[in-house]
């Protein structure tokens, strides 16, 4: 992620070629931006938003390595990765209640179809509704 993917001002993040293969933005929430924006203000030469100490963007392996870290530094036992935290966003949208369509935007699914996955409830969300 480059530094000029980031627009602090929408808060909104670029992701060019994501999942999929599919270029996409990622909504962030204002308080978030303070945080990025004192980062990046820390970091004015960086090219992309965290680097590598040889100035170059993070491996997909090292990002798994440093979700690991902080899995045991929580003493979870269950499995973790970053595909993790999109599969929990997406369902924390659905029980937003935020339509399918926006959902699909913000996912960047090709087809409402391929939501389905998210669309099941958890047994907490069935007890309070009932």
């Amino acid at each position: 992620m480059e530094v000029g993917d980031v627009d602090l001002t929408a808060c909104k993040i670029f992701v060019d070629q994501g999942k999929g293969r599919k270029d996409r933005y990622i909504l962030f929430l204002q308080v978030f931006g303070l945080v990025l924006r004192t980062h990046c203000a820390a970091h004015p030469k960086n090219r992309f938003v965290f680097e590598t100490q040889h100035c170059g963007p993070y491996t997909v392996r090292r990002v798994q390595q440093i979700v690991q870290r902080y899995r045991q530094a929580a003493g979870l036992s269950e499995v973790v990765s970053p595909h993790l935290f999109r599969h929990q966003m997406l369902m924390f949208l659905t029980g937003q209640k935020l339509s399918d369509a926006q959902i699909q935007l913000l996912s960047g699914h090709a087809s409402k179809k391929s939501l389905a996955i998210y669309q099941h409830l958890s047994l907490d969300a069935v007890e309070d509704a009932y």
